[in-house]
């Protein structure tokens, strides 16, 4: 094998050519993928490892590796499998030392198959990250839902689905399996307790693949009821020649308002008009 002796380490470095040939014989290498698991799930060395350096990993558990066995090092380019390298020739008294290679130009400099696990694991989206409430009345609730989608190629585990405030946003269910290519929808209500704008973030945790932490913002605002006059159409807190005005300009439109209603039933037309005439006349 074409390898060579780092001048300033104590590892070797191994070139792409030479780590394939090795990985060919009856004795191979053991495989450490130093890389971050969204870089390691949709590319990576058959039979590879990973402890992810720059989250830590590597430094926690490095203890689980084989100690007398030889083990090459692999990033995305080299700079982090140097680093991770240099740590295990030199960690715990030497207990690598002599073991460790490096695989110069880490993943970019290999022209050999790769393994693309992104189609056997669980994927995490949802149809929105922003929930807007606007205004609703102290003491009632209003809902609305947002859905999660399983892309995946296998079965999404929604660990918890958590609110800041449970006292003033309420989810429904709060964790869930999701079946691959399924969705499943989230229903969130929102009960103010005070008259003041409330800013809240849902926080959805899952095994889903590069996302495994979503959030949802949720806004809403508390209102304080009022009592309505009838017929009080326009809202300014009498009933009036307005209110007539207002409720021909409902009945001619094509999205009328439900405070256009003058008898309650459900719609706006003819009767609420004759309805309307009848307590201006009262």
């Amino acid at each position: 094998m074409a390898i060579f002796q780092s001048g300033a380490m104590g590892y070797t470095v191994i070139s792409a050519d030479s780590l394939y040939s090795w990985i060919s014989m009856a004795s191979k290498p053991f495989l450490l993928d130093v890389r971050e698991t969204y870089e390691y799930n949709p590319k990576h060395i058959k039979g590879s490892v990973l402890y992810p350096w720059n989250s830590g990993v590597l430094q926690k558990r490095y203890t689980e590796l084989p100690s007398a066995t030889p083990i090459v090092v692999i990033c995305a380019s080299g700079f982090r499998s140097a680093q991770a390298a240099a740590f295990m020739d030199t960690v715990n008294a030497g207990r690598f030392y002599g073991f460790i290679y490096q695989l110069t130009g880490g993943l970019s400099s290999w022209k050999f198959e790769v393994v693309d696990s992104t189609a056997e694991l669980p994927s995490i989206s949802v149809n929105s990250t922003i929930v807007s409430f606007g205004e609703t009345y102290l003491d009632s609730s209003s809902g609305k839902a947002f859905t999660i989608y399983n892309h995946g190629g296998a079965l999404l585990t929604v660990k918890s689905i958590s609110p800041g405030d449970r006292d003033i946003f309420q989810v429904t269910p709060d964790s869930a399996k999701i079946a691959q290519g399924d969705s499943l929808a989230v229903e969130i209500t929102f009960t103010p307790r005070a008259a003041v704008s409330y800013s809240d973030s849902i926080l959805i945790t899952s095994d889903g693949l590069g996302t495994p932490r979503l959030t949802i913002s949720v806004t809403g605002t508390g209102i304080t009821a009022i009592a309505v006059v009838p017929g009080d159409v326009d809202r300014n807190g009498k009933r009036d020649i307005f209110d007539l005005l207002e409720l021909l300009r409902n009945l001619t439109s094509a999205s009328p308002s439900k405070k256009a209603d003058v008898n309650s039933d459900g719609k706006v037309d003819i009767f609420d008009l004759l309805a309307l005439l009848r307590l201006l006349s009262a």
